[in-house]
């Protein structure tokens, strides 16, 4: 009796520390302030530019023919870190972070878009007076890069842009162990707040070698992207097509000297399909496809100055 009684006391405990902490996080308790995060997370080199009512944080850096920077979902301008070491000593580089994601705030009307961010892009590089720049992008920093070069061609140098979809994508989930299942099963249910170690698992997902997953990448990650439980929330469009799926038809409008910069052991787009698709389907007459070995799609993270390495000769030729 005594048992069952100890028993029940402790699962009561648990229970209620369980709505406790739940409670907390989806008020946002664990998130720290914007005066720590900027503390923690804003660069020597950081400023804040103001685009029609969108708060922009950004970095310009270097001298010299003018280079910008784009990351991916979740991502933020330090993705970049070892890339910009390695132009800045040559080039002009100017990196920012997308609405909602890094120290950047959301859009004024909460709608985000290809199209927003295309002319947030042309804004900004007006602003800063780049009138004609090298344009990098990764990931899903890709499609709004790639509908920008089909747009405004006569405002490129050049295009580079790295493990990109082309074309809707479908994850499948079923390879993950029972254990990364739950870690992103359990943190749906915090609106919006993260742990680490569903970070953890999706940095591990997207390295080729899950060992060389930093922990500070990943307590950066969680703090920036649990910021934006803060904001409101995303406005759906509900005539707006699915993500990636305009990018095949701008890929075919694109006519500036182009490359394509893929990781071997990228899981998500392999460069078998989606690198091969994107070479063929470039208007450019100057285009070629290069592989980083030993990476994932997470490249900025995982071989950053490997991958800048590489990209740096078409660089320097098509920025002349």
């Amino acid at each position: 009796m005594r048992f069952r009684t100890s028993l029940a006391a402790a699962l009561g405990l648990a229970v209620a520390g369980l709505t406790a902490f739940t409670f907390m996080a989806r008020s946002g308790r664990f998130t720290p302030d914007e005066t720590e995060l900027l503390q923690r997370y804003a660069l020597p080199a950081s400023q804040f530019i103001d685009i029609d009512g969108q708060r922009v944080h950004y970095a310009d850096t270097g001298t010299g023919a003018p280079v910008v920077l784009i990351h991916g979902s979740y991502g933020s301008l330090l993705d970049w870190e070892q890339w910009a070491a390695a132009l800045t000593p040559k080039y002009r580089v100017v990196r920012f972070d997308l609405p909602r994601m890094g120290l950047s705030g959301p859009t004024p009307d909460g709608v985000d878009s290809v199209e927003y961010r295309v002319q947030l892009l042309r804004t900004m590089a007006r602003q800063l007076r780049l009138e004609r720049f090298l344009l990098v992008a990764t990931s899903s920093g890709g499609e709004f890069a790639a509908a920008y070069a089909a747009q405004y061609p006569e405002t490129l140098s050049g295009l580079i842009l790295a493990n990109i979809a082309v074309g809707a994508l479908n994850m499948d989930m079923s390879h993950l162990s029972l254990r990364q299942q739950a870690v992103l099963a359990v943190n749906s249910v915090f609106a919006g707040w993260r742990m680490q170690n569903f970070w953890q698992v999706i940095m591990s997902l997207n390295y080729a070698r899950p060992e060389r997953v930093e922990p500070q990448r990943v307590a950066r990650w969680t703090d920036l992207n649990n910021r934006a439980q803060r904001m409101p929330p995303v406005v759906r469009v509900a005539s707006a097509p699915r993500p990636f799926v305009r990018t095949p038809d701008d890929l075919t409008h694109i006519t500036v000297p182009t490359l394509l910069l893929w990781s071997a052991e990228d899981a998500e787009v392999p460069v078998e399909t989606m690198g091969r698709k994107a070479l063929d389907l470039l208007a450019s007459t100057d285009k070629q496809l290069l592989t980083v070995p030993d990476c994932g799609h997470m490249m900025l993270l995982e071989c950053g100055a490997e991958s800048a390495a590489m990209a740096q000769p078409f660089i320097a030729r098509v920025t002349r």
